[in-house]
């Protein structure tokens, strides 16, 4: 963190360290190695800057602690400090394994973004899910104030209230953006409160304060895992049905429109998952989480129009599906197979590996360059953290395996055929998928023909011809 003069650009040395000041200080243990970034800009109240932080949060490596801290902006010293994970004695200790504090894979942190209640000096944020995302066998309880929307003292960071929004997130359902203020109308009286989207696709609306709901809530009772060692919370909030602006349930009937082919293959998917409802708890049987881990509402948050009370809030109705993978202790594995294992640990989340390749591409690496492969796992990349954690044999053989799934995207892809309509109503074309930006498919010029029925018949007849397994796709 830096401090300019606003008129000449130049660093102000009476700040921090000559000008600057390092995110990794002021924690209760050694974190001087490791990542934190933030991704909002923080909020100033009177000399304090109050900032929350992005940190590793979805994998099994050590991170900061992710505490909501005030800076002097004077000095860029830390004034005070909330502790998101509760010290012994604190308000939430109890909601988590004994001195869970302590242990370095667990972090709550708040990426975004503050408000700021001027006249009662409040600050309202709200927090990420608990790590890991999609696994809690080493955090049993709700985990407060994982999911919180919470209210602290500006000038302190004093707890005001919090209301949690999902109890034990297996989800990855941060609250992902900075409440709004709002006023209420109840019984002709306006209320000063605030309203938090999420990622649920609801609506929490709450005197800004005490905290108390101005509208309902009801804990509902919701499915639990069946995963060894996993402890679902019975009951999940869900607000009033008019302040659920997004699909939180989801059948067969709920697809888009769409005939042929595609409708078939989604519904035979369906058929080994598990879905329909909100808060369907991972597991090994797939399971469809709806809406994705993305939103609802994600990024970007809600406007108020405080003429008319209204508020105007994004929101995407997608869904996701996943599937935990059961850990096999003590088997010797090869070589490429330790990288694989490796690269399903810390990159899948975001590298989705599939037989169309990374959903996060890695083809900006020269193919040829594992060096450079290993230095930006290290330090990070764009949007990618730093894996400091794994040691050098580690990234060598994280390398070795990236370089070998980036190197089947080049070429045709086995078994990923398309039809095509290449004169709308009269002509379809097969064709086949490449991995290669520019030119992303291949198509059979000799295989043209007056129906969509007889050219996916065509593909399905290559496919098998070819001994190829991957799903045929209609355009």
């Amino acid at each position: 963190m830096y401090c300019l003069d606003a008129i000449t650009g130049e660093l102000i040395n009476s700040f921090g360290d000559n000008g600057k000041t390092t995110l990794n200080k002021g924690f209760d243990r050694n974190t001087k190695d490791l990542f934190i970034s933030v991704t909002t800009p923080g909020i100033i109240f009177e000399n304090l800057l109050i900032l929350g932080s992005r940190v590793l949060d979805s994998s099994n490596q050590k991170t900061i602690p992710g505490d909501i801290r005030a800076f002097n902006v004077l000095t860029g010293e830390i004034v005070w400090t909330f502790n998101t994970i509760p010290r012994p004695g604190e308000n939430g200790y109890d909601t988590w394994p004994e001195d869970s504090w302590k242990n370095e894979y667990l972090t709550v942190n708040s990426w975004g973004g503050f408000t700021l209640d001027e006249k009662n000096e409040i600050v309202f944020f709200g927090t990420g899910s608990p790590s890991y995302d999609h696994w809690g066998g080493n955090r049993v309880g709700d985990n407060l104030f994982g999911n919180c929307i919470i209210a602290l003292e500006a000038k302190t960071g004093k707890r005001i209230w919090h209301y949690q929004t999902v109890h034990h997130d297996l989800w990855d359902y941060d609250i992902p953006c900075p409440p709004n203020l709002v006023q209420v109308n109840v019984n002709g009286k306006l209320i000063d409160a605030i309203a938090q989207p999420t990622k649920t696709g609801q609506l929490f609306v709450l005197d800004r304060l005490t905290g108390n709901p101005i509208h309902p809530i009801s804990e509902k009772i919701v499915p639990q895992s069946d995963i060894p060692g996993e402890v679902t919370s019975k009951t999940q909030p869900f607000t009033k049905s008019t302040l659920i602006y997004g699909k939180t349930t989801m059948d067969k009937f709920s697809l888009n429109k769409i005939d042929g082919f595609e409708k078939k293959s989604i519904e035979d998917s369906l058929k080994s998952m598990h879905y329909g409802r909100l808060f369907i708890p991972p597991g090994v049987k797939p399971t469809m989480v709806f809406p994705q881990f993305n939103g609802g509402t994600d990024w970007g948050g809600a406007a108020y129009d405080r003429k008319d009370r209204m508020i105007y809030v994004n929101c995407s109705n997608e869904a996701e599906w996943f599937a935990m993978i059961n850990l096999v202790e003590g088997k010797k594995v090869s070589l490429y197979n330790y990288g694989k294992q490796l690269f399903n640990t810390n990159c899948i989340a975001c590298h989705n590996n599939s037989n169309i390749g990374l959903r996060a591409s890695i083809n900006s690496f020269s193919i040829a360059d594992k060096e450079r492969i290993k230095k930006s796992i290290y330090n990070g990349k764009g949007l990618m953290p730093a894996f400091k954690n794994l040691d050098e044999d580690k990234l060598t053989e994280l390398a070795k395996c990236l370089f070998t799934l980036n190197n089947r995207r080049y070429g045709p892809i086995p078994g990923a055929y398309m039809v095509m309509c290449t004169k709308p109503g009269k002509e379809w074309c097969v064709a086949q998928l490449n991995a290669d930006r520019a030119k992303p498919f291949i198509l059979f010029e000799d295989k043209v023909f007056s129906s969509i029925e007889k050219a996916q018949e065509e593909a399905e007849r290559i496919k098998k011809e070819r001994g190829e397994s991957a799903p045929m796709r209609c355009t």
